[in-house]
């Protein structure tokens, strides 16, 4: 057990250290993969704040957008700013979703940073989207982990913005899904064919 909490630590370190030190343009990839596993509202978001092909934003457009069937919207905002100036910098966020030409039909702000959230933080951006009007969902690094931790689907999309193996993380859930042949919604031959690799480097066989 002492060591499988130790193996758990230094896997979420891992985790942590890349998060921190992950460029804008893949991190707004990450989230724009793994929230789904959040909210399956959350898939299949329109990255409308990247340049096509260019990792450069477009200003004044939320980076990733969600059109609802009733015409309503989910803004995305992604930041790497550290805890220093996070709340101006997500606080900004909001404005420029307000100030949007399209902000008005916005129902839910999400807001994913790779830097712990404060009380305070936490506060303020739930007052001024209460002030809008909308919904707030607001990430903060350790949600990020738990999210990647918690979900096998989430940790497929993960691993390639690491460089470190994602896999390893839970090892213990995921030999159980490979005994039993019950992967969840990513049963990809990709994962079928490299899985007994993985599962030999920790002496599994």
């Amino acid at each position: 057990r002492f060591y499988k909490s130790m193996v758990e630590f230094y896997m979420r370190k891992q985790l942590y250290d890349g998060l921190i030190s992950i460029s804008d343009d893949e991190f707004h990839r990450l989230c724009d993969d793994i929230l789904e596993h959040r909210n399956p509202e959350y898939a299949n978001l329109d990255s409308r704040g990247m340049h096509l092909y260019k990792d450069k934003p477009v200003p004044g457009t939320p980076d990733s957008i969600k059109f609802l069937p009733d015409s309503s919207i989910y803004a995305f905002q992604y930041t790497t700013s550290d805890e220093s100036g996070l709340k101006d910098k997500l606080l900004e966020d909001i404005e420029k979703v307000y100030k949007w030409e399209f902000g008005k039909d916005v129902r839910r702000v999400v807001l994913c940073c790779n830097s712990r959230l404060k009380d305070d933080v936490i506060r303020e951006c739930k007052d001024k989207c209460s002030e809008y009007g909308w919904e707030l969902d607001l990430l903060g690094i350790d949600s990020i982990i738990a999210l990647i931790l918690n979900s096998y689907d989430a940790k497929v999309k993960a691993n390639k913005y690491f460089e470190f193996d994602v896999f390893s993380i839970n090892l213990e859930t995921d030999l159980k899904y490979f005994i039993k042949n019950e992967y969840p919604l990513l049963a990809s031959l990709e994962i079928i064919e490299n899985y007994h690799q993985k599962l030999l480097k920790f002496d599994i066989f």
